[in-house]
């Protein structure tokens, strides 16, 4: 736990939720920030950029690797199971 008044930088990998579904937090091209619902990432294309395409056919440009997905989406499955938050 920070203190008051604590500067804090660094954003949660994964808010608790976001409209009612889970979520990793990745970067898009322009540095913003992007919720994807893991549950629904059918797979990820390296283009060399990580393209994420998703169940309905939607796709994601993202600035993390394949690993880095794939390594936050185990982190959180991991955290889910023993029902804690995780911040980055």
């Amino acid at each position: 736990m920070r203190k008051k008044g604590a500067a804090h930088t660094a954003r949660p990998l994964i808010p608790q939720t976001a409209g009612g579904f889970s979520v990793v937090i990745l970067t898009k091209l322009n540095g913003e920030p992007i919720g994807v619902n893991s549950g629904q990432i059918e797979y990820i294309e390296s283009i060399p950029e990580s393209k994420i395409i998703m169940m309905n056919g939607r796709y994601h440009i993202v600035k993390e690797s394949q690993e880095e997905i794939v390594e936050k989406v185990v982190r959180y499955n991991q955290e889910i199971r023993k029902g804690t938050k995780v911040e980055a």
